[in-house]
């Protein structure tokens, strides 16, 4: 009979394995930006032209350089929104919410149409949609008013609530957070879904994935241990009180018992902390507790599924 690996050895295996299989270079190795954004580029879908009926009411009219930015009411529809340039449609959207200049639900988060967020001297615009309906769906486009209009991106907040934009980058141009929405109604409601933040910076033309700026350093041993017992105590509790667990969400998808364990993992992996991320599972989850590598195999899985991954083909 094989003898049982040591803790140390246990780990060494945890992390080589999930090391493979995770493919989250863009935080934990720092893979080239240009490998994520051909695989999740700021999405632009694709141009779909909106007629605006004759007796449509413009609600928001915004007028800069050439460029007329309309925003339309349309009886028993949702807005429209219009930008031309010169006189001739260039872009038309509609959505059940439409912010010109808006980026979030807070009203001071707004830009002033012109303000140049990339940092190239180009005016832009942003512009924030919400589509309505249950946990569902924000947008937010920036746009280029230049000689050539522009389409820059879309940010797909999706359940999120909307874009941050933030001078992180200490040099006057602000970046972009938003939440990676992958995780939600997954390992917990999505009220206490985890959902790690992700940055974007401008840079050669569009926005790009910023690892470096999404790094954190580890937080301390003893912190580390003391979360990893009280994880331990509510795995404890899920095992002799499930109708207490129940309650507290510690088996509310058992294929993700204790969402308070897989929510601070993505925490560490999000910010480059892949060594802690590994301990903490290890030291947290009772060896009483049955499926501890299915469901390690299982959140790798998870894992290597989000958008925001770059290694997915």
């Amino acid at each position: 009979m094989n003898p049982l690996p040591t803790k140390t050895e246990s780990l060494n295996q945890l992390r080589a394995s999930i090391s493979g299989l995770l493919g989250l270079c863009f935080v934990l190795t720092g893979c080239s930006t240009q490998e994520f954004q051909q695989q999740h580029p700021a999405k632009l879908p694709r141009a779909i032209s909106v007629s605006i009926p004759s007796g449509a009411k413009p609600e928001e009219t915004i007028r800069f350089n050439d460029y007329t930015i309309t925003r339309y009411l349309i009886e028993a529809q949702n807005p429209v929104l219009e930008i031309k340039k010169a006189g001739f449609r260039v872009f038309t959207l509609q959505q059940s919410s439409i912010s010109i200049g808006g980026y979030g639900f807070a009203d001071e988060a707004r830009f002033p149409v012109g303000t140049n967020l990339t940092g190239n001297g180009l005016p832009n615009l942003v512009v924030s949609t919400y589509s309505g309906g249950a946990n569902c769906c924000t947008d937010v486009h920036v746009f280029e008013l230049g000689e050539q209009f522009r389409h820059v991106a879309r940010f797909d907040a999706r359940h999120a609530e909307g874009v941050e934009f933030a001078y992180l980058d200490k040099n006057g141009i602000p970046t972009v957070s938003m939440a990676d929405w992958h995780y939600i109604n997954v390992i917990a409601p999505m009220i206490a879904s985890p959902a790690p933040t992700i940055i974007f910076r401008f840079r050669d033309g569009r926005y790009q994935l910023a690892p470096d700026l999404m790094k954190h350093p580890a937080p301390p041993g003893a912190e580390l241990m003391r979360f990893a017992r009280e994880i331990h105590e509510l795995f404890e509790q899920a095992r002799k009180k499930p109708a207490e667990a129940d309650q507290s969400l510690t088996r509310w998808n058992p294929d993700y018992p204790v969402p308070q364990l897989w929510a601070k993992m993505l925490d560490l992996i999000y910010t480059g902390n892949e060594t802690e991320a590994l301990t903490l599972f290890d030291e947290a989850w009772p060896e009483t507790y049955p499926g501890k590598q299915k469901a390690l195999k299982r959140f790798k899985v998870l894992v290597a599924g989000s958008p925001f991954n770059p290694r997915k083909r």
